[in-house]
């Protein structure tokens, strides 16, 4: 269940002249996550890295990588600095306002397998906002 990437999101704000563009401003929040391995056994350990100030970060988790997704998510543990809004079987992270530092949260899911058996997926994400 290894699943890592990177999100760069942001604005530029250009201002387009006679003498071509010029820009004007440019700000970006970086968001990275592996939710590594050992979910469908209980022992899932994932990583969410976020800059300080971003709005949140957050993923999809995957009953079969890349093509089944849980249907369903429920976090079993909170976050102590943010706080987790979860919808299918995604999640995204929100830190407090100001927050630096580690949090952590724990998560279970389930959704079929090939065969469509219900696979229950279990773990937890250690939050660092840098």
């Amino acid at each position: 269940m290894k699943k890592s990437h990177s999100l760069h999101r942001g604005w530029v704000a250009a201002i387009v002249g006679a003498a071509g563009l010029i820009l004007a401003s440019t700000a970006a929040q970086a968001c990275s996550v592996n939710l590594g391995r050992g979910w469908a056994r209980g022992g899932g350990n994932g990583t969410l890295v976020m800059a300080k100030g971003g709005k949140n970060c957050g993923e999809t988790l995957w009953v079969i990588p890349g093509a089944r997704q849980a249907n369903s998510l429920k976090v079993m543990s909170p976050p102590r600095n943010g706080r987790i809004v979860t919808r299918g079987g995604s999640f995204h992270y929100t830190p407090k306002p100001g927050f630096q530092g580690q949090d952590s949260f724990s998560l279970t899911g389930a959704g079929p397998d090939q065969a469509g058996t219900m696979i229950t997926l279990t773990g937890n994400v250690a939050v660092t906002v840098e």
